[in-house]
C-alpha cells in the first residue's frame, strides 16, 4: 500500500472551532439564549473560521493531488492494482481526519470486467514508429495484434451506402487495417467487415476507457491525421492487451453526523479512478481528472468534521470506475447505504483545478433550487466571473442519482490555464487550483444556507 508521510495534528484544526463550541454551549445552557439566535451566531463564526482556513496556502490539496497523481499509483488504473491503492490512500486520509465510515467499513466492493494494456504497445506506419499518447491512442476494447498488415483507406463519403459496403465485403480484409477519417462518427457497419483492424484519424487525441469491458478480435487505433499519409501502405503492430475478469475495486464512503440527530443528508461525491497506463511507458496521472475532486472532498471533510451541520448529515462518496462507465456510482445507487430519498442535495466534483473562465453546473436546469442558491451567492460574493447552467448529461457520477430523482448537480471549473484532458500532461505540478478557495467558500456557504432554508 502506498503510504503518505503526513498526519494531521490538532494544530491543523482551527482552535477557534473548539473555543466557540464551548461559547455556544454556555450560551444555550447557562444564558438560555434562544436556539435560533445561537444558530445565527454559529453561522457567523463558521464563516469566520473558514476565512482563517482559506487564508492558508493550498498545500493540503496540493499534497493530496500529488500523491494521487504519482507514479507509484500508476494512473489510478488496474496495473499493479493502482486504483485500489488509491482507495487505501483516501481511507488513510479519512482516518487521519477522524471521519467515520458511512457503513461498517469505508469500502463498498463491486467488480467488473476490464481490458488493459500493460505490455507491448508498438505501432509503425511504413516503418515510422509512432509515440503512444502523442501520435496515437489504442481503442479500449482492442484485441491483440502482432505483425505487418496492409492499410486500405476507405471512402468516407460512400461509407453509408449499401453498395459501397457490399463491395468491401467482397474483399479479404483478414490482413488489412481499414482507415477512416470519421473518428467521431463511426459507422458500426465497418466493424461487420471483419477487417484485421481499424484506424480512425483525428485532429485532437485523447484516451477514453468507455467500452473497455470487452475485448474484441480486431485491433482499433486513433491516429493523428497529420501522422498517417494518404500514401501509407503498411502498419506494423505489437499489441498485447490483458483482459481482467471480475476485477474487484471499491467505492469509499464516509460520513460526518449532524449536530442534532437527523435522517437527511448533504452528499458530496467525486471519482478517484483514472485511466492508468497505456503500454509500459505511458502513464496518465489524472491530476485535474479527478485527483482535484478527491482533494476537494477531503478539504470539505476537514472543514465539516470540525464544523458539522446542525440538521444535515454529510456524506462523502469517492467512486471508483467512473472512467469505464460510471460503474461505481451506478453500483452505489443500486445498493445505497441509506435511502436515496434522504438526500436533500448532492454535489459531484469532477475537474475543479481551474476556474479563470468560470464555473459550470451540469444538470443545473433540472435543479432550480440548487442552481438559484449558487447564482445568488455568487452574485453577492463574486467568486466566479461566469456561471454556465447546463442541462441533463450522463457525463459523471451525478447521473444515476439524478435518474432516481435525487437533487444532484455536477460542478466543474473552466479555464484556459489547464486544458489537459485524458492525456499524460494532466500532471499535479502544473495544476493551478485557480479558484480553489472560492469553490470551497461557495459550497460551504451553500451548505449553511441550505439548512437555514
Amino acid at each position: 500500500m502506498f503510504s503518505h508521510d503526513f498526519t494531521f495534528s490538532d494544530d491543523i484544526i482551527d482552535p477557534g472551532f473548539k473555543m466557540y463550541e464551548q461559547i455556544l454551549k454556555f450560551a444555550v445552557h447557562k444564558l438560555r439564549i434562544p436556539m435560533n439566535l445561537v444558530r445565527i451566531l454559529l453561522l457567523f463564526l463558521s464563516f469566520w473560521s473558514f476565512a482563517q482556513i482559506s487564508a492558508q496556502d493550498k498545500e493540503f490539496a496540493k499534497r493530496i493531488i500529488a500523491e494521487l497523481s504519482s507514479a507509484e499509483l500508476h494512473g489510478r488504473g488496474y496495473y499493479e492494482n493502482g486504483v485500489n491503492r488509491a482507495a487505501d490512500l483516501i481511507v488513510d486520509y479519512l482516518k487521519d481526519l477522524k471521519i467515520n465510515p458511512l457503513n461498517a467499513s469505508f469500502k463498498q466492493e463491486f467488480d467488473f470486467d476490464i481490458n488493459t494494456f500493460p505490455k507491448n504497445l508498438i505501432v509503425k506506419i511504413d516503418d515510422v514508429e509512432l509515440k503512444p499518447a502523442t501520435d496515437f491512442f489504442i481503442e479500449p476494447n482492442s484485441g491483440p495484434a502482432k505483425g505487418t498488415f496492409n492499410v486500405l483507406r476507405i471512402n468516407d463519403n460512400l461509407v453509408d451506402t449499401i453498395s459501397y459496403l457490399d463491395s468491401l465485403k467482397k474483399l479479404d480484409l483478414s490482413s488489412t487495417f481499414l482507415v477512416s477519417g470519421k473518428s467521431n462518427n463511426r459507422n458500426s457497419n465497418l466493424f461487420a467487415l471483419n477487417a484485421r483492424g481499424y484506424i480512425f484519424t483525428s485532429k485532437s487525441l485523447y484516451w477514453r476507457l468507455s467500452g473497455s469491458n470487452v475485448q474484441k478480435k480486431y485491433t482499433s487505433l486513433v491516429i493523428s491525421d497529420s501522422i498517417i499519409p494518404l500514401t501509407a501502405k503498411t502498419i506494423t503492430v505489437d499489441i498485447e492487451p490483458k483482459f481482467l475478469s471480475s476485477f474487484k475495486n471499491n467505492n469509499v464512503l464516509a460520513t460526518i453526523p449532524a449536530v442534532e440527530q437527523s435522517d437527511s443528508f448533504m452528499v458530496f461525491t467525486a471519482h478517484y479512478d483514472h485511466l492508468g497506463i497505456m503500454g509500459p511507458n505511458c502513464m496518465f496521472p489524472g491530476a485535474n481528472d479527478n485527483a482535484s475532486g478527491v482533494a476537494m472532498l477531503l478539504e470539505l471533510g476537514k472543514y465539516f468534521s470540525a464544523n458539522p451541520l446542525q440538521n444535515y448529515n454529510i456524506a462523502l462518496m469517492f467512486f471508483a470506475a467512473e472512467e469505464v462507465g460510471l460503474y461505481g456510482s451506478q453500483h452505489y445507487v443500486a445498493n445505497p447505504i441509506f435511502p436515496l430519498k434522504n438526500i436533500s442535495c448532492l454535489i459531484n466534483f469532477d475537474m475543479v483545478g481551474t476556474g479563470s473562465g468560470g464555473l459550470a453546473i451540469v444538470n443545473g436546469k433540472a435543479n432550480n433550487r440548487i442552481t438559484s442558491v449558487i447564482q445568488n451567492l455568487n452574485a453577492e460574493h463574486q467568486w466566479f466571473s461566469d456561471i454556465r447552467i447546463g442541462g441533463a448529461s450522463c457525463s459523471s457520477d451525478h447521473c444515476y442519482f439524478a435518474k432516481e430523482n435525487v437533487p444532484a448537480i455536477f460542478l466543474f471549473t473552466r479555464g484556459e490555464e489547464h486544458r489537459f484532458y485524458h492525456v499524460p500532461q494532466d500532471r499535479a505540478e502544473i495544476l493551478p487550483l485557480t479558484k480553489w478557495h472560492e469553490l470551497q467558500s461557495l459550497v460551504i456557504t451553500l451548505s449553511r444556507q441550505w439548512e437555514e432554508n
